[in-house]
């Protein structure tokens, strides 16, 4: 369990990272916040992955949802904080970060997916 926490954490630290140096970077060079959801997606199929491996897909799914929920709140708080090049008016509201939660609830499956396909 503590192997899951600590990938849990990972994923909080990369979707921190990810929030904060791309919103610096996107006002920088000009381009549009919304252009780094690849990376974002990368993130929940890449964090699944591990949490599958590592104790199954079923917690997998809810660590990966309070990622969702994490970045629906706190990551768009860190990225409106740094400026973030973005056009959006974004509000926290429960469908939004339901939606969020959906969002990467798709992309966690994936990472379940791949992870049991290739299990040892």
């Amino acid at each position: 369990m503590k192997e899951t926490l600590y990938i849990a954490l990972i994923g909080v630290f990369l979707i921190v990272t990810l929030d904060v140096v791309g919103s610096i970077v996107s006002r920088q060079f000009g381009f549009k916040y919304v252009y780094l959801a690849p990376l974002s997606f990368a993130i929940y199929i890449f964090i699944s992955f591990l949490i599958t491996r590592n104790t199954g897909w079923k917690t997998s799914l809810f660590i990966i949802a309070f990622l969702g929920i994490f970045d629906a709140t706190i990551g768009w708080k860190l990225s409106m904080f740094f400026k973030a090049n973005t056009e959006a008016k974004y509000e926290i509201t429960i469908p939004n970060v339901l939606s969020m939660v959906i969002v990467t609830i798709i992309f966690g499956i994936i990472g379940s997916a791949i992870a049991l396909k290739y299990a040892k």
